[in-house]
C-alpha cells in the first residue's frame, strides 16, 4: 500500500516562493502602506508616508521638523501598533527623514493600450522552480493550479 504525504497548504507554497525571491519584505512594506491610516490615525498619517524596511527598520518620511519631533515621542506606540496589526514582531525600529509625502493615487487600468507587454517570457528555470516548488502536492488538480499561479508570478513583471 502506497504510503500518503501529508498536505501541503498552499500558502506554504506561496511563503517558499515570497522568501525565494526576497519578497516576503516586500509583502511587509505593501501591507503597512496600505494600512498606515489604521495604524498611526489620520492625522499623523496626514504628515507622513512610509517608505522601506531594511533589517526590522522602517523609513517615514515626513513633512516637517516639528512633526518629526513630535513622532520621536510616539515611535514606540507606532512600532507596538504595527507588531501588533501584523501578529508578530517584523519592525524594532522607525527612522523618520523629512522628505516627499505625496500620497500614491491609484488609477484603473486603460484598456488594451497599457496591459500589453505586461508579463515577461517564461525561462527554463521559472518551470524548474514551478515544478520543484509542487513537487509535494499529491492531488493533481490542485497541482496543475498551484503550477498555474506559480507560473503567472513568475511571469509578471515587476511594477516599481
Amino acid at each position: 500500500m502506497a504510503r500518503e504525504k501529508p498536505l501541503i497548504r498552499i500558502s506554504d507554497i506561496l511563503l517558499k516562493i515570497a522568501k525565494k525571491f526576497d519578497l516576503e519584505i516586500k509583502i511587509v512594506e505593501q501591507t503597512i502602506n496600505k494600512n498606515w491610516g489604521k495604524l498611526v490615525g489620520e492625522r499623523i498619517s496626514a504628515h507622513t508616508k512610509p517608505d522601506t524596511v531594511s533589517y526590522k527598520k522602517l523609513l517615514v518620511h515626513v513633512d516637517s521638523p516639528a512633526w518629526m519631533q513630535q513622532l520621536m515621542f510616539l515611535k514606540e506606540d507606532i512600532i507596538k501598533n504595527i507588531n501588533e496589526a501584523a501578529g508578530r514582531k517584523i519592525i524594532k525600529d522607525i527612522r523618520f527623514q523629512i522628505g516627499d509625502i505625496t500620497k500614491e493615487v491609484e488609477t484603473p487600468p486603460e484598456k488594451d493600450s497599457e496591459n500589453k507587454g505586461e508579463f515577461r517570457p517564461l525561462t527554463k528555470n521559472d518551470l524548474a522552480f514551478a515544478d520543484e516548488v509542487i513537487r509535494p502536492i499529491e492531488d493533481e488538480k490542485t497541482k496543475g493550479k498551484a503550477r498555474k499561479a506559480v507560473i503567472k508570478y513568475l511571469t509578471a513583471k515587476n511594477k516599481k
